[in-house]
Order: C-alpha cells, then structure tokens, then sequence
C-alpha cells in the first residue's frame, strides 16, 4: 500500500448535524410529473438542431484493444481524428438508419 505525503488532521474537524426535511407534498408532485412525463415528445427535437451547430454534450467510450487499434489504423489511413472519425462514421450510419 502506498503512503501519501499529505495527511489531514482529523482531530480538528467538528462533525456537523445534518437535518433531512422531505417536503412530502413536493415529492408527490415530482413522483406524478415523473409518472406522466412522456420522454417521446423530446426525442424529436434533435430534427430542429443545427447539424452544423456547436458541440455542447460528450460521452465516453470505452475500447478494447481489438476496436482501438482499428479506429487508429483507420484514422491514420484517413488522416482524420479518432474523434472525427467516429463522428462521420455513426453519424452516416445514424441518418441511413433514421431514413429507411
């Protein structure tokens, strides 16, 4: 087990009382709007985006040893980015998909 240099005094740390009020009345109300929202109706809403428009949501991806070195060796080949071309590659495949 490693040792860190830093340590923190915990003697000196005075515990603090935290109080839980549930407001029961607002929780009904957030489990009724959970229960009727229809996630549906917000699916669309990507069809009124700028395709051209900013990024502003990521995600990570997770590769085995297989899958990252094909997108390296296709990325190389292409000279693009590992993150451009997945990009063009799902997004193509995503607008064939939505247009059948």
């Amino acid at each position: 087990m490693r040792n860190s240099k830093f340590s923190l005094d915990t003697d000196d740390i005075e515990p603090i009382e935290v109080q839980t009020v549930i407001d029961k009345q607002a929780l009904a109300e957030f489990a009724k709007g959970a229960r009727t929202h229809d996630i549906i109706e917000n699916l669309e809403s990507w069809r009124n985006a700028d395709k051209e428009g900013s990024p502003s949501y990521n995600m990570r991806l997770t590769f085995n040893q297989y899958q990252i070195g094909l997108l390296r060796h296709v990325a190389k080949k292409e000279k693009r980015s590992l993150s451009n071309l997945l990009k063009l590659v799902l997004f193509e495949e995503l607008e064939k998909r939505i247009n059948q």
